[in-house]
């Protein structure tokens, strides 16, 4: 079934249908609904590619520096190279004046490398995203198994912080200020113990 033009069409419904969105499934929670968002992104692209980074329909030649670029995205300059030395972002042509020029397309697959990186996805990982884009003969279900074990690992991130949380408020709520010298201090005496 192919998508209809526009994240907005019946293409996202037969996706979202296809994730699951009761308890428990991939799009249960904000947070699992933005990883859905990228699961979505990634297969309707794929379906309806044109460029070579499926989805993103070139209709201008509108050409950018690096600097605009990473202004565009919201990034450093520095950010770009690094990528681009991640080999997650081609390496552009340049002008005679030996300076990197940049597409639509370019500013799309940035913004993209920096969602998943907002959501957790390790460099590693996101190079696999792209391949799942940039190579025939990939399916949704691919994504879609990346994006539960990311979320299962954000998942237990929490679960940790919560014990950290916990153990820090117990620490504080021993500490009576500046009723004690520093000798006393029972968060130092906390931190201290092996």
């Amino acid at each position: 079934m192919k998508p209809e033009a526009g994240i907005g069409g019946h293409g996202e419904l037969f996706l979202m249908a296809a994730l699951g969105t009761g308890e428990g499934g991939l799009c249960d929670g904000g947070f699992h609904r933005a990883f859905a968002l990228v699961v979505i992104s990634i297969c309707y692209y794929k379906t309806c590619s044109y460029y070579r980074f499926k989805g993103f329909f070139i209709m201008s030649e509108k050409k950018f520096s690096i600097g605009q670029l990473a202004k565009k995205v919201g990034c450093k300059v520095e950010t770009v190279h690094y990528y681009e030395k991640a080999a997650l972002l081609p390496e552009p042509p340049r002008t005679e004046g030996g300076h990197r020029i940049y597409a639509l397309v370019d500013v799309k697959r940035l913004h993209f490398i920096r969602r998943c990186r907002e959501l957790g996805f390790r460099i590693e990982q996101i190079r696999e995203l792209l391949k799942f884009i940039d190579e025939p003969g990939h399916y949704c279900g691919e994504v879609k198994a990346m994006a539960m074990v990311q979320a299962r690992e954000v998942q237990q991130k929490i679960e940790d912080l919560k014990r950290l949380q916990g153990a820090l408020n117990d620490m504080v709520g021993q500490c009576k200020g500046s009723v004690y010298t520093i000798d006393n201090c029972p968060i130092i005496d906390a931190l201290y113990v092996e």
